[in-house]
Parts: C-alpha cells; structure tokens; sequence
C-alpha cells in the first residue's frame, strides 16, 4: 500500500506517465500485477518498464510491464562489434535468439541500449575503437525496438565500470566528440525515415 501511495502521488502531483522499476526481477509478480493496475486506472496510457537483464516474458504477458531493458541484444551487439569475439553467424543466432523470446509487439516496445549507468561505456567497451562504436550503434538503430541513448554516447563519453559510466556531461563543444555527435543524428534521421520497416 505504501509503495502505490508514492507511485500515486507521483502521478498526481507531477503528472509523470512511466516508472522504470530497478532490478524488477526482484519484486513479487503479485505485486508486479497490482501495481500495473493500479497505475493503469490512474492514466490507461501510463508506461511500466522493468529492469531485467535476461529473458524477461514472464513479466511481458500483458499484465505486469510493457516493456523491458533489452541487455541480451546489447551483449549481442557488444559481443560482435566492441569484444570482436564473435562470428557474423554467432551474431545472426544471438540477434535471433533475442527476438524469438518475446512477441513481435513485445519486441517492438524493447529498450535498447547499447550502455547505461549499470554498465561501462560503449567506447569503453569498444577499447577506444571509434569505428567499432558507430557499428554497434549502427545495429541498435536497425533493430525493433525504442532506441535508448545514454547520456553523452551520442558525443563518445568514455567511462569504464560505476562510477566511471557516470561522468559528468561534457557541454563545452571542445571536449564533445562532433564527428560521432553527426552520426547519431544521421542515424536518428534514417530511424525516422524507415521506422515502418523496422
């Protein structure tokens, strides 16, 4: 009861429309499900999204989240584009494994990211390796899914493990890589010019 009366005043007082659970494998089904439908009569279009680092359906079935953080496809990518340590075919079988856990509508509302504050930087990742990191992006923005940028990935932020992965924002253009910067954004246009394919 306590934690729907926060959720509640959330909603009422500042008027928010989602809620990120933290480690939401952790949390009871049970509770999961009242939660949802508590919040889901304050606001029908209210938005639950739980942290799960792995498969994560038997919380996706409708009445719990709608939707999750997607790290399979993130170590999938990473795996192939930032470790080198897969095949094109391993990463054809792991994209597919991540996309035949879930519905297709379940796999179009996943979180993709390719880092977050849980994990090192995509640069980090990549050992520095610029070209390996636009790849990797490259394939998150190919995928079904909400793509999720990490603050300061989109200008090469490096960082290794917390709290190296929570550096303060780099605003001074001078320490902002622009090159990367521009190809986020030429990967934002070409999301949003072929979004009905993906």
């Amino acid at each position: 009861a306590y934690l729907l009366g926060v959720c509640s005043q959330w909603v009422q007082e500042y008027d928010i429309d989602g809620i990120r659970l933290d480690v939401a494998n952790e949390l009871s089904h049970a509770f999961c499900k009242e939660l949802r439908a508590h919040l889901k009569r304050m606001k029908p279009d209210f938005y639950i999204m739980g942290e799960v680092w792995h498969n994560a359906m038997p919380w996706l079935r409708g009445d719990e989240f709608d939707s999750v953080m997607n790290y399979p496809l993130q170590s999938a990518i990473a795996d192939f584009c930032a470790a080198g340590t897969g095949s094109v075919k391993q990463l054809e079988f792991a994209i597919n494994r991540c996309y035949s856990m879930y519905y297709r509508q379940i796999n179009r509302s996943l979180f993709n990211q390719m880092d977050s504050h849980d994990t090192p930087r995509l640069l980090r990742c990549c050992r520095g390796d610029k070209n390996a990191a636009a790849a990797a992006l490259a394939l998150l923005f190919l995928m079904p899914g909400s793509v999720c940028l990490y603050y300061g990935t989109e200008y090469g932020l490096d960082g290794d493990h917390d709290p190296g992965c929570r550096k303060v924002m780099p605003w001074d253009p001078a320490q902002q890589d622009q090159d990367m910067h521009a190809f986020v954004k030429a990967l934002i246009a070409l999301r949003h010019r072929y979004n009905d394919w993906i």
